[in-house]
């Protein structure tokens, strides 16, 4: 059954790799009207993630669309934007499984109230032999991560942390990256 939480969005960040891989991240943004463009909204969100995020990853990993959706009710409308941005690192990526992960922190405790965005693209360089990210990249990371979320906040569209079971969304108030390369796996059917 899907969630309805008046007021938010759902956003996918669509990348491809250079293996032809499609990888996909999905955020959740609070503040919509239905007086605003959904358009207007894509782009800036387009924009401060390749801003911030994008340079950090390596340039097989190409950003192509954001899409977002009205979850207010059902049949909410949709917009896209997008165009080719690949990241800004030329060293050679990790396996595609091996991630970086964002904890996006809500000051409250709970399943309901944390949510993670798996990474990919992370340059081999930036890890060393025991699996343990390069403290200066990690923190970098977590500055431009949290940077999208004041430009989001800025814009009116705070990232939120959705909760299926409760059906709300809680406002993302941190960011915090692991020091350690996480697995992210999915059986192809």
């Amino acid at each position: 059954m899907p969630t309805y939480v008046p007021g938010a969005i759902r956003v996918d960040l669509r990348y491809v790799l250079t293996t032809g891989q499609h990888v996909e991240n999905v955020l959740h943004l609070a503040g919509f009207e239905e007086t605003t463009s959904l358009e207007a909204v894509a782009i800036d969100v387009f924009d401060t993630w390749g801003t911030n995020i994008m340079g950090n990853l390596c340039s097989n990993t190409v950003l192509t669309e954001v899409q977002l959706t009205d979850i207010g009710a059902a049949g909410g409308a949709t917009a896209s934007y997008g165009t080719s941005l690949a990241g800004g690192s030329s060293a050679s990526p990790l396996p595609p499984q091996n991630c970086m992960v964002l904890s996006w922190k809500t000051g409250r405790a709970g399943r309901s109230y944390r949510g993670r965005t798996y990474l990919p693209g992370i340059g081999e360089d930036k890890v060393d032999g025991g699996g343990t990210i390069v403290g200066t990249f990690s923190n970098g990371l977590r500055l431009a991560a949290q940077q999208v979320l004041e430009d989001l906040a800025t814009a009116g569209y705070p990232l939120i942390v959705l909760s299926r079971t409760l059906s709300l969304g809680t406002a993302v108030t941190s960011v915090a990256v692991d020091s350690r390369i996480d697995t992210q796996r999915r059986r192809l059917s």
